[in-house]
């Protein structure tokens, strides 16, 4: 698999650079987030989760990066987490994933809370 990332994909990617809570007690300048989001037309799909109940992406092959980084958010409407990890500065993986066992979408931006 090697494609682009569709218009959804790439909107909810834009969302999570911009709005996204940083986690693990990191922080993201203005300027880290305007440079994340620079490289999203560069970003391929070369893979997926493929447990049957997620939308999760990778833009990456798996490897163990120097720095990790990663922004989070939650789709109430699906009862979903999603996240974004950024690997030695690159997003490298959208991961949307189920609270309950049950299958989810990839979630429309609306729809995400960023809080």
């Amino acid at each position: 698999m090697n494609r682009e990332l569709t218009t959804d994909e790439r909107d909810l990617v834009t969302a999570m650079l911009q709005h996204g809570a940083i986690c693990d007690g990191k922080t993201a300048t203005v300027a880290d987030r305007e440079r994340w989001c620079s490289q999203i037309p560069r970003l391929r799909v070369i893979g997926t989760c493929g447990c049957g109940l997620c939308p999760t992406i990778n833009f990456t092959e798996d490897y163990e990066p120097a720095t990790r980084l990663y922004v989070e958010a939650y789709d109430p409407t699906q009862n979903a987490g999603i996240i974004l990890f950024i690997d030695d500065d690159l997003p490298s993986c959208l991961e949307v994933y189920p609270e309950d066992d049950q299958k989810v979408v990839l979630p429309k931006v609306e729809d995400v809370d960023f809080t």
